[in-house]
């Protein structure tokens, strides 16, 4: 039998398990497959996106993106040009920075509404909960 820790724990982990399948599912759908969203190199972009957002640094280099990845400078270096050659980073002072003209494009993508639906579902879900 379960423990009530144990029931609540597992109803957490489902609830961001759901969250994570549905922002993934997101991210694939609506994007040829030259276009989608789920490809390593856009796990770069949001690097350099939450470098310049949430931790306001000034632009991030391919080490420190490698680093926030845990991957090697190698593949951080492969992932970069198609993202310039897309349009979604561009190269500023020695780092890279996302474009404003990439989340122009993107302002209404239907896979951003479900995604941020998908994370106010797991919110509500969370609410409450302490690990």
């Amino acid at each position: 039998m379960r423990t009530p820790e144990l029931k609540a724990r597992r109803l957490a982990s489902a609830a961001v398990a759901e969250m994570t399948l549905d922002n993934f599912l997101a991210l694939l759908d609506g994007y040829e497959d030259e276009e989608a969203i789920m490809r390593p190199e856009y796990f770069v972009a949001m690097v350099i996106l939450e470098a310049e957002e949430i931790l306001k640094l000034p632009p991030i280099n391919k080490t420190d993106i490698a680093k926030r990845l845990r991957t090697s400078r190698q593949n951080v270096s492969n992932w970069i040009p198609p993202l310039i050659k897309r349009g979604v980073i561009e190269e500023v002072r020695g780092g890279y920075v996302v474009r404003d003209e990439f989340f122009i494009k993107r302002h209404r993508a239907p896979y951003h509404k479900r995604m941020i639906d998908a994370i106010r579902r797991c919110f509500r879900k969370l609410e409450g909960y302490e690990p």
